[in-house]
């Protein structure tokens, strides 16, 4: 019986077998994830949680990325069973690519390849591309026992009926001679290697080896395609569909749906000696090797605290592009960064995370990216103790005001180093909002960093204006000139990126701000469901001829001239469409802020509700 389940699902879950089954996989990665030196000892660079309870992974064996995603479960005499599909999206520069089929290889050849990959559970035909095998979770109820499997072909046989044609330079080339193999890839082979990360991240979370291990096997099929979309599958005698299954809390295998034909060639069971053939792997450790002296800071004694940077600036100013250097920046250090971000007006996302204030939406190499959803000093505190960051940085909403949360952010320095209240200006439009409005006032009186941004093509006559007047609100702050967010770190912040400001001296400097609130100026925000797909040119139109009291609008949204679906950003004499998946789940909406929005805003609402 595994002791630590209850330590590792909430009782809720835990009462639900199949959620067992469906939760533990996803919630295993995550823990595996909190302690960064303990994740790259474990072999993980990066896990980001996507659409249709899919997770795109990085792993320190792989150059591209592996996809998981959740097919279904089910429940019988106590033992829930869940099934989820294994992908791998090779990089566009590795070898593994060249085993794949010739329209994967040109899928990974696009431009938006790698975009669509972290997003991959929205593209079908990514998924028909690069599917190799699939892992099963089963829990066992009664003897709260886990059992996780791989399943895959040794070879994964593609073979193109009518051969495959590419046209280069207005030449059409035969790649692929009819009834020739389009795709030989020793698919078990390559989903092995993310096998022992994930079996060796449920030692290290159950605190204990597997105590059985069987691998069976049955005969494979090679599948044959055609230009009409037919596919047949006929049975090959060299190839394996082999089923490697480990078992966490009994000395005996999980009952399987499904596999009386299988064939079972290696069979182990604790306390014999292990199979040679995986004698040495990573998974019979419950301990991660060296972790405990060297990677966990808790563990080691070191007491160097995370430095703390609050990122604030007003709507649309490029605080998120900042955020992107400064992560990569610190990522190729081996640093790591936490996030905490926070919105005014952002469309609800249900975490599924209970008991805590914050949800982790993203752990990718260089960060976990976090939302808040209580207190921020809980938040904050949490964060600390379960992620170890080196960094912390808290990115407030564009009409936050620093002031009114200093003094929470206060009560953690003896767990927190505070390093800099940085605020980002957009150059096009800084002038005005500072002028008008005195969020953005205080957000550069409370700031010692300031970056000046989107300052290409201004005239310097309007630069030096906006420096005059950041100047007289705040005389000591540094000023920074730069674009697209891309900003030095060491620059910013000094070498050892300690900062040049005290905690206290924000505190003080507290006393001489009003405390504005976007809520005293009538800002506020409106939520507007899209039910119908728009007409683009009077959307267009009428966006270009909003008031100035308009100052953000962000959403998805799709247009009657065709079945794209687009991001749409806003800010004031500028906006954009992005086009994003075709498939991508979930409803259109546009978030509008603004003075008295629903006035400011009508012309554009008229059209929506149209």
């Amino acid at each position: 019986m595994l002791r630590r389940l209850n330590t590792i699902l909430p009782p809720a879950v835990l009462a639900d077998a199949k959620l067992v089954a469906t939760k533990l996989l996803p919630v295993v990665m995550l823990r595996a994830n909190f302690i960064p030196g303990v994740r790259q000892r474990l072999g993980w660079r990066g896990v980001k949680e996507c659409p249709n309870n899919g997770f795109s992974v990085k792993i320190a064996e792989q150059e591209g990325v592996f996809g998981l995603n959740l097919v279904g479960a089910t429940q019988q005499h106590g033992q829930a069973h869940a099934t989820f599909d294994l992908y791998y999206f090779p990089s566009p520069e590795e070898e593994w690519l060249e085993s794949f089929s010739v329209a994967a290889c040109i899928a990974a050849l696009q431009p938006d390849y790698l975009h669509h990959v972290r997003e991959f559970t929205t593209h079908e035909t990514l998924k028909t591309l690069f599917h190799i095998g699939q892992f099963k979770l089963t829990f066992d109820s009664e003897n709260k026992a886990v059992e996780l499997s791989l399943v895959a072909a040794d070879q994964l046989i593609l073979i193109s009926a009518d051969g495959v044609t590419i046209t280069r330079e207005n030449r059409q080339n035969q790649v692929v001679a009819p009834g020739e193999v389009d795709q030989n890839l020793a698919s078990f082979s390559l989903a092995l290697n993310f096998f022992r990360v994930i079996a060796t991240s449920f030692s290290f979370c159950l605190e204990e080896a597997p105590r059985h291990l069987k691998r069976s096997y049955r005969v494979g099929h090679h599948y044959i395609y055609h230009h009409d979309q037919r596919l047949q599958q006929k049975q090959h005698p060299d190839v394996k569909v082999i089923n490697l299954a480990l078992t966490w809390g009994r000395n005996s295998p999980l009952p399987q749906p499904d596999s009386d034909d299988l064939q079972t060639d290696i069979l182990w069971h604790s306390p014999t000696s292990k199979p040679l053939e995986y004698a040495d792997e990573a998974w019979w450790q419950a301990q991660v090797p060296g972790a405990r002296f060297s990677v966990d800071k808790n563990t080691m004694g070191i007491t160097e605290r995370p430095k703390l940077i609050i990122l604030t600036g007003f709507l649309g100013s490029g605080k998120t592009s900042f955020l992107n250097h400064f992560i990569e920046y610190q990522a190729e250090r081996n640093a790591f960064v936490a996030i905490v971000q926070n919105e005014i007006g952002a469309k609800s996302l249900d975490t599924h995370l209970i008991g805590q204030h914050y949800a982790v939406t993203e752990m990718d190499e260089g960060c976990i990216c976090c939302t808040l959803s209580g207190s921020l000093k809980l938040a904050l505190s949490e964060i600390i103790s379960g992620f170890q960051p080196d960094f912390v940085v808290v990115e407030t909403t564009g009409l936050a005001n620093p002031a009114n949360f200093l003094n929470e952010v206060s009560e953690l320095e003896d767990q927190l180093d505070f390093c800099s209240i940085t605020t980002v200006i957009d150059a096009t439009q800084g002038f005005v909002a500072l002028q008008k409005y005195g969020v953005a006032r205080e957000q550069v009186i409370l700031a010692d960093v300031i970056l000046m941004n989107k300052t290409e093509g201004i005239p310097a006559a309007k630069l030096n204006n906006l420096t005059e007047e950041i100047q007289t609100l705040n005389p000591l702050a540094k000023i920074h000139h730069g674009n697209h967010g891309d900003f030095s770190a060491p620059q910013l912040y000094g070498v050892n990126l300690t900062g040049n400001i005290q905690l206290t001296d924000s505190l003080k400097r507290i006393k001489t701000t009003k405390h504005h609130t976007h809520g005293s100026q009538n800002i506020s925000s409106i939520l507007v469901e899209l039910k119908a797909p728009l007409d683009k040119d009077l959307f267009l139109t009428k966006a270009t001829q909003l008031s100035e009291k308009v100052l953000r609008i962000k959403g998805v949204m799709q247009f009657t001239d065709n079945e794209d679906r687009y991001y749409y950003q806003y800010v004031p004499g500028s906006h954009n469409l992005t086009p994003t998946a075709e498939e991508l789940p979930g409803e259109n909406f546009l978030v509008i802020i603004g003075e008295d929005i629903e006035k400011n805003a009508q012309p554009l609402l008229e059209v929506t509700a149209a």
